[in-house]
């Protein structure tokens, strides 16, 4: 079973500083089109948008006392976090992340961002 901890200050603030930046010659915002389909869904009342998930995510991981878990995917040479948040209109969201450091180009990469299917990691 993975263990829940509060996700690394480093880490959180890499991240957010590349969602708040999105797609530059430094940095990029990976977001698969069936991840986001899954985005939208939350919001059917309402138009959302690529800068409405980035900058959401980012205000999550300004909280300090987050909790996740530290996910190993093969294949992924970054650090990938799940975690859950409470938001308006879903009970919880479910979010899996990865930091992507290259030496040339730092990336994040979405791997879900939908409606929490369980309450729990």
């Amino acid at each position: 079973m993975n263990e829940v901890v509060t996700i690394p200050t480093v880490w959180r603030e890499e991240t957010r500083r590349i969602l708040l930046a999105g797609n530059t010659a430094k940095t990029a915002v990976l977001v698969p089109q069936k991840v986001f389909a899954r985005w939208q869904l939350l919001f059917a009342d309402g138009i959302t948008n690529m800068f409405h998930l980035r900058s959401t995510i980012a205000e999550v991981l300004n909280d300090g006392d987050l909790k996740g878990v530290n996910v190993k995917m093969p294949g992924d040479s970054g650090e990938v976090y799940e975690f859950l948040f409470p938001m308006v209109g879903a009970s919880k969201v479910y979010v899996k992340i990865s930091l992507r450091l290259d030496r040339h180009r730092k990336a994040v990469y979405f791997y879900s961002a939908h409606k929490a299917e369980r309450e729990y990691l």
